[in-house]
């Protein structure tokens, strides 16, 4: 009888770690919206703006800088 109970109590401990872990990777892998637009044009305009304030890559490399 005894058995039974910790059988019991193991398998309900068992689903609820895995509930817990399947409810934490549910909103740990949610993308995460504000401020920032989820638009294309967005990201393009963003590459543009980064890719004007880059060092140049000739410049980079006869420099040794990095950023």
């Amino acid at each position: 009888m005894a058995e039974k109970v910790a059988g019991k109590k193991s398998s309900v401990l068992a689903i609820a770690v895995i509930v817990i872990f399947a409810v934490g990777a549910f909103f740990l892998t949610r993308p995460v919206t504000g401020t920032e637009t989820v638009s294309s044009v967005s990201g393009l305009m963003s590459l543009q703006v980064a890719a004007q304030q880059a060092t140049p890559y000739n410049l980079a490399i006869a420099t040794g800088s990095r950023p």
